[in-house]
């Protein structure tokens, strides 16, 4: 089975300048006609504009047209590993370009009136081509020619990583049970792996082994679960981690019910306390999250406080006390967020919680972990705190 763990904001922000780029420069784009969105393709790059297909080799100042027939809805599907062929495709007709020489040839021809709404190299000389509810699994060559073909359900999108030698099979848009699905590239077929609890958006970032996607909120995950894929990126240093950030699922608590246990990095003293204080009455007095009139509990490092959702509900809310998490770990640094309130959450942490007090006349749910230390004294409101925050 596929899992996803969490990228923090900071952590995509160390992240992202070392990996591959796969967006063309200003300086590229303009050597292009009209409104292009060029791709890499070895050293050279193609995009489509206007229906026609436009290749820029490097050290030349303005891109050369390729011999593909203008056509409406023409698309540059994928480029070759070592680039030096692209796909592209618009009606029936599937088409490689030469990048040197800017030359095409039809290489596969889809039923009539049938189109490829994705079409990717695999390793081996294979490829993967969607078209309407059908994948098919084809040898490429000179002549393409379908190896086996399996049926889908609605639209799809491929993704293909780790040098072709994996598939991702992730359906178009947000469809309730429909979740991605990864496999393995064999010389006569497709082997599956496994899929995820969580949807993702198509296209993947690579680095070092690392396999690196995005949600429909943009948020970012590493795919783990893949033959070889590492364990989840630790937090960056000055980070937090939060169990439960975008939950799967969860329980009631919309009426001030949902808990949160929040763990400092240390335990912060009164003059952050008063801080803390002001900031949650400030945050959650009005927008999404609502503050509870029940008090905070205290113990060491450790805290926990109940909200709820003033208007909508879902993953604007969850959005909203990210937010409000990372203005108090702005205040004073934080350790761990933990939603005492998610049923089902498939992302993968780093570690598991740290092992914490015992609240009085709370009982979670074991999604997390609820190992208690002995050792710290149980949690109760501090009256100072209160005082905080009932100050007007």
């Amino acid at each position: 089975m596929l899992t996803l763990g969490k990228i923090s904001d900071k952590q995509w922000q160390e992240i992202a300048p070392r990996l591959p780029r796969r967006y063309a420069s200003d300086d590229v784009t303009k050597k292009f006609p009209g409104d292009a969105r060029p791709t890499k393709a070895g050293d050279a790059w193609i995009a489509e504009v206007e229906n026609e297909i436009f290749v820029l080799h490097p050290g030349k100042t303005r891109a050369r047209k390729a011999d593909v027939p203008k056509e409406s809805a023409l698309a540059v599907r994928h480029v070759s590993a070592d680039g030096k062929r692209a796909i592209v495709s618009a009606s029936e007709d599937i088409r490689e370009v030469d990048i040197a020489t800017v030359e095409s040839r039809v290489v596969f021809t889809l039923p009539k009136e049938a189109w490829a709404r994705d079409v990717m190299y695999l390793a081996g000389e294979r490829a993967a081509i969607v078209h309407g509810d059908t994948l098919l699994f084809v040898a490429t060559g000179e002549k393409w020619s379908t190896l086996s073909s399996m049926k889908l359900v609605g639209e799809n999108d491929l993704t293909v990583v780790r040098d072709g030698t994996v598939l991702l099979l992730i359906p178009a848009g947000w469809y309730g049970g429909r979740k991605p699905i990864a496999y393995a590239v064999k010389p006569d077929g497709l082997e599956e792996i496994g899929g995820t609890d969580r949807h993702f958006k198509s296209g993947a970032d690579e680095f070092e082994g690392r396999i690196f996607v995005q949600d429909t909120k943009w948020k970012h995950y590493e795919l783990l679960g893949l033959p070889g894929a590492a364990k989840p990126v630790a937090p960056s240093e000055g980070d937090y981690v939060f169990y439960g950030e975008s939950p799967d699922d969860w329980f009631e608590g919309a009426n001030l019910g949902h808990v949160y246990e929040i763990v400092f990095a240390s335990a912060p003293d009164e003059k952050k306390k008063a801080a803390i204080a002001k900031l949650f009455t400030k945050e959650t007095s009005k927008g999404l999250v609502e503050g509870s009139p029940k008090p905070w509990l205290w113990s060491g490092r450790w805290a926990l406080f109940f909200v709820g959702e003033r208007k909508r509900g879902g993953e604007p809310f969850f959005d909203a006390v990210k937010s409000l998490m990372d203005k108090v770990h702005a205040l004073a640094p934080l350790s761990e967020v933990i939603f005492r309130g998610a049923r089902d959450d498939a992302t993968q942490y780093p570690r598991r919680p740290a092992p914490g007090p015992r609240w009085p006349d709370l009982r979670f749910s074991g999604l997390f972990g609820t190992t208690i230390d002995d050792a710290l004294p149980i949690g109760a409101p501090d009256e100072a705190f209160e005082k905080a925050r009932t100050k007007k």
